[in-house]
């Protein structure tokens, strides 16, 4: 048997899939293999994100059988997978080690296409199997050398209906205070997003605030229309440069030990979960998912 992670969608999710996908394999003790689609949502081939040994097949080369179970959804507007678009067993199982998870398991496929399980004590595993390629590690390292972040926010705006209340939420004196204690300056407040204006509106706003103004930002498939079209479809454009840039942000972000993440903003959490294995010792660092209601 084999655990095929069906990674879709944007960077974050796609890490998430496979975290959770490898956790699966060593549960299982098989063999885990990668399907990473070059696409609008995610520009960058799999080997350019990563230093692995970990196999990778095609979409176009999974022929699934009557032997395999798929956990998680596929979203209608993916088009990665055709070959799942018919009937086919769905099971939404949390990740478990029991003897019955392995049981229903043992000697089928697994085909692994969700990111909503994440378990933080896969971590380790993960950064052993998937290493992140030498250049992103070193611009992330030069940047905090540079810059000595000690928080950070995180906008995700591109591919979401976010909204100017929600970005009001994210300023507050407790950031303000976290980035100056009793009058001392301890660091810099990291702002990223994938539109700039985010990033430029929380700058002006906070003192003591850096962002990486050197990287480029996601364009639209079609100017007419929004970065998320009323049928629920991505209108986005994010090439390989654009993906790489959003990957050193999130290993800038993996370096602070306070995150705050806007709506759905999957980087972010998957940046605090490399500091808390970082730094097991840290327990009070946090990530603070804020959403507009």
């Amino acid at each position: 048997m084999t655990v095929y992670a069906l990674c879709q969608g944007g960077l974050g999710n796609r890490l998430h899939c496979l975290n959770t996908s490898l956790a699966i394999s060593k549960i299982l003790d098989t063999n885990l293999v990668v399907c990473w689609p070059v696409t609008h949502e995610c520009g960058i081939a799999f080997r350019d994100v990563f230093d692995t040994d970990i196999e990778e097949i095609q979409a176009e080369d999974i022929r699934p059988t009557r032997g395999y179970v798929r956990i998680g959804l596929i979203p209608e507007h993916i088009t990665d997978y055709p070959q799942f678009k018919q009937d086919a067993p769905i099971l939404l199982i949390p990740l478990t080690t029991s003897d019955q998870f392995i049981k229903c398991f043992r000697n089928v496929d697994v085909y692994f296409s969700d990111h909503r399980d994440r378990p933080l004590s896969a971590m380790k595993e993960f950064l052993e199997t998937f290493r992140f390629k030498a250049e992103h590690i070193r611009r992330a390292n030069e940047f905090v050398e540079a810059n000595n972040p000690c928080a950070t926010l995180h906008i995700r705006g591109t591919d979401v209906p976010f909204v100017q209340t929600e970005l009001d939420l994210l300023k507050t004196t407790e950031i303000q205070h976290m980035i100056l204690q009793r009058g001392k300056i301890v660091g810099n407040l990291f702002v990223c997003s994938d539109e700039k204006r985010y990033e430029d509106e929380l700058v002006s706003y906070y003192h003591h605030s850096v962002v990486r103004q050197d990287k480029t930002y996601p364009s639209k498939r079609d100017d007419s229309l929004p970065f998320l079209t009323d049928k629920g479809e991505y209108n986005i454009m994010r090439t390989s440069h654009d993906v790489a840039e959003a990957i050193i942000d999130m290993l800038i972000m993996a370096r602070t030990s306070q995150i705050y993440g806007s709506t759905y903003s999957s980087l972010a959490r998957f940046a605090h979960f490399i500091y808390r294995y970082n730094n097991p010792e840290h327990t009070w660092a946090s990530y603070d998912h804020i959403q507009h209601v």
